[in-house]
């Protein structure tokens, strides 16, 4: 009898030392996985910080911290469904709404930001970063009446210049250029640093031909941000307006040294040097061929390339000598299977196309410029009825 109660207090003492070692173990995984992310270990903190959640799915910590452990590793998909896991583990808690709102919008996926954003707001109707995140997803989404809205909200909140920034750039959306001015003014005021603002209200300007003022502005902002290429292809827009197309290409080509990555400014300098010059040469080409095999087996084959070149010169009196070349390229293929049951054809296909473009100088600093050749599926789905 001695010997049975003794066996049993042994079983009662394990299965007590087995609980609390069960207890304990996601703290001592979440402890690893706080000194792994402080380590900027964090592969080895995602992989602790699910073990805890494996042990205990509720534990809001091991969301969040896993959730940053993610962000830092630019997983961001991941960070934000850990982020929106743990809002819904702690409703009350509006950073963890936030948090997912914020990188759902980096995401693109505007709809679900702003669920979340809404959210976060709810639960604190002061809480303005979820408001300015809110207002990019809805510019995004083209919903500008909702946008200028909350953009008003923000602005009962705080009278920031980032808030009038915002409030200016939606009214302009809305075509309300008088509104904007006023935005933009205010928020210089608030912060003369504010360099978005500077190229917002100088465009507004321009638009009503007021050019001088926006010059201006621009060079103010150009003063104390020698490296803005917005500034510098706002004021190469505006000495364009006024006929200086000398300045205007200056400019322009300071913008594409600050940003030569951006294909958009490359073109707006072709247009300029056209201006300036009259020396275009440009040549299209266009190969069309199509080609039909028998019926029985109805494989359709169709090839369209368009080949464009374009070829401009700057002139000896600019101070500058130099020939660029664009050339561009697109091919389309379509291919389709036909499919015959009793007395119908289906044919299922697709259309491909190819797209390449090359920028090459003649300058004495020679500029190449490749453009990724990119692949557009486009699904056909006809029926062909047989007589």
């Amino acid at each position: 009898m001695k010997s049975l109660i003794k066996s049993g207090i042994t079983l009662f003492a394990i299965l007590i030392v087995f609980i609390q070692v069960d207890a304990q173990s996601p703290k001592k995984a979440m402890k690893a996985g706080k000194a792994q992310l402080k380590e900027y270990k964090y592969d080895g903190a995602i992989q602790s910080f699910t073990e805890a959640i494996g042990i205990n799915p509720k534990l809001v910590d091991a969301y969040v911290l896993r959730g940053q452990a993610y962000e830092k590793s630019n997983k961001l998909q991941e960070a934000a469904d850990d982020y929106s896991k743990a809002s819904d583990l702690s409703p009350k808690n509006p950073k963890l709404c936030y948090d997912a709102g914020r990188l759902f919008y980096i995401l693109g996926k505007n709809m679900d930001a702003i669920h979340m954003l809404n959210q976060a707001i709810t639960i604190n109707k002061g809480y303005l970063e979820a408001y300015l995140v809110k207002v990019n997803c809805l510019v995004m989404l083209k919903n500008y009446s909702e946008a200028l809205s909350t953009c008003d909200q923000a602005l009962l909140l705080r009278k920031t210049a980032l808030n009038y920034f915002n409030h200016g750039m939606v009214s302009e959306k809305l075509n309300n250029d008088k509104i904007a001015e006023t935005d933009y003014r205010k928020s210089i005021q608030i912060d003369k640093k504010f360099q978005q603002s500077y190229v917002g209200l100088a465009n507004v300007l321009s638009r009503q031909n007021k050019n001088d003022e926006a010059l201006k502005y621009c060079n103010q902002i150009i003063l104390l941000y020698p490296s803005y290429t917005d500034a510098f292809t706002t004021r190469a827009s505006i000495n364009y307006k006024k006929s200086d197309l000398t300045n205007a290409l200056t400019d322009i080509s300071k913008a594409v040294d600050l940003d030569p990555q951006n294909d958009r400014l490359y073109f707006i300098r072709a247009g300029y040097n056209y201006e300036l010059t009259d020396r275009l040469v440009a040549t299209l080409n266009n190969a069309f061929n199509l080609e039909f095999l028998n019926y029985n087996k109805q494989e359709k084959f169709l090839t369209n390339i368009l080949d464009f070149r374009l070829r401009y010169f700057i002139e000896d009196n600019l101070s500058l000598n130099a020939a660029y070349e664009w050339n561009y390229q697109v091919t389309k293929f379509n291919y389709y299977e036909n499919y015959t049951n009793n007395n119908h054809s289906i044919n299922i296909g697709f259309t491909y196309y190819f797209e390449k473009g090359f920028l090459v100088s003649d300058s004495e600093q020679p500029l190449a410029m490749e453009l990724p050749v990119t692949l557009h599926p486009n699904y056909i789905y006809s029926t062909i009825n047989k007589k």
